[in-house]
Order: structure tokens, then sequence, then C-alpha cells
């Protein structure tokens, strides 16, 4: 098995300017409607990645964004974003660790992030930290993969090789958090996944520009590659084999959760 540093998944996304999450802008309004988000808004984006949640909840829901990652590549793939959609006056970014969030008490009316709490170490500290600073009355939600059924050993191995070893819970387990947080009113709906509909929301929330800069990020992984062992040993070691990809989306669905403060 390849010698990879364990941080090789995020540090590759942060180059190649590329996040996901599962459902696309279709999980992103479901989510905003669990969490009450409107135009009198203001919501902490967490885990921000390229910035495709906070500029869609800028321009579709109309509300103020405060987006922060842990990564600073992140950070300024998110501004350059804002910038290019002119949404320079309704989006602030800033690089910040979930887990001691740099806000006083009650600054939002809601937290949300997608993607992202199955990567944070400590997942109840960083609830926490959400709940601290969203306002009583205020909303925490999130978007995660989630185990639907026991995953094989083999799709187990992978994601730790390939994902840098995320903690995807079953549904109950991700309750639990939002119950644990402690949060009232908590609301869980889980998701199956399949190949075509994940393309197909991935590529639905790209614009003309995003295109663009996908182009880019397929020549800059191309020439990364081409130059630097460590990475092609890693982009070999996420190919995955024929039993994994079938057992991937058998296995692996997304829950969308939300709870009040």
């Amino acid at each position: 098995m390849p010698d990879l540093t364990p941080g090789m998944y995020f540090e590759m996304q942060a180059s190649w300017g590329i996040s996901k999450h599962p459902g696309g802008r279709r999980a992103t309004d479901e989510l905003a409607r669990l969490c009450h988000i409107g135009p009198e808004s203001h919501v902490l984006v967490v885990g921000c990645g390229v910035g495709a949640t906070p500029c869609h909840l800028a321009r579709k829901h109309g509300c103020r964004v405060t987006a922060i990652d842990l990564s600073a590549k992140m950070v300024g793939w998110t501004t350059k974003r804002v910038g290019g959609n002119r949404l320079r006056d309704r989006i602030e970014c800033g690089v910040a660790d979930a887990q001691a969030l740099p806000f006083a008490n009650a600054s939002f009316d809601a937290v949300i992030g997608e993607s992202v709490n199955a990567f944070i170490p400590d997942r109840p500290k960083a609830l926490a930290e959400y709940v601290r600073v969203t306002r009583p009355g205020g909303h925490v939600g999130f978007n995660e993969c989630a185990w639907l059924e026991t995953p094989p050993q083999a799709l187990s191995d992978y994601l730790r090789r390939a994902m840098n070893d995320p903690a995807f819970l079953a549904p109950e387990a991700w309750r639990d958090l939002l119950v644990g947080a402690p949060l009232a009113d908590v609301t869980l709906r889980v998701h199956r996944m399949s190949l075509l509909r994940q393309r197909l929301d991935e590529f639905g929330q790209l614009d003309g520009r995003d295109l663009l800069e996908r182009l880019r990020a397929a020549w800059r992984l191309t020439v990364t590659v081409l130059r630097d062992p460590q990475s092609r040993r890693y982009v070999r070691s996420v190919v995955p084999s024929r039993a994994v990809a079938r057992s991937f989306f058998r296995c692996l669905g997304y829950v969308l959760g939300a709870g009040r403060r």
C-alpha cells in the first residue's frame, strides 16, 4: 500500500480547487429549509470548501453568510468565487477551526456544514461550538454521508486510504449528535445515493465559470501527477476496485439533520 501523507486527500482537493457534497444544490436547499434560512438570516457555513454552498445560499436565499474553512487554500478559492459572483457585500470568508470558533455567543441565525463533520476529530466539541454561536431559536444543521448498510472491509479500507479515514456514521448516530448538542426539535432525513444521481447533482451546481475552473483543475491535476511521485501513488490508490465501486452506493447514503437551539 502506498505510504501517503494523512492529509493528502484535503491537500489535493485544495490544490485542485475542488470540493463536493452529496445531493448538490438540491440537498443544500433542503437543508436551508430545515434551518429556516431566509433573507434576514446570518448563516455560518463551516467547511466552506471552494465556496459553492455560501454563494448558492446568498444568491438563492438572500442571506448574509460567514464562510470558514480550516484550509487557507480553500478559503482562497471561496474568496475568489465570492468575488467572481459579486457577492462580497453578503459573504465574509476566513480561516477557522470548527472545534474552536472565533465568534461570540449567539452570533448567527443558523450554522450549517456539508460533508465536513465526518472529518472533524472531536465532533461533539464541534457541535457544542455550533450551538454556542447560534442565537436562541436559531438552527444547526448538516449534510453528511451515512452508512445505510454495514460496509464490507474492502470499502472501509478504501475510504481509510483514499479519504483520510472519514467517520461516516449510521443515521441514528448522526441524530444522537444533534440531540446531545443539545438541540430541540431534531429532524433527520435519510437519502440514498446513486452514481448517476450524484454526477447529475454535481454538474447541476456548476455554471460556466465553474466548468472552466474544473478544466483548469484537471490540468493542474495532470501536471501534479506527472511531476510528483507521491501524487501519482495517491491517484493510483484512490481508483476503486470493481467490488468497492459496487458496494459504495449500496452501503452509503447521506443524511440531512437539523435542530433548534
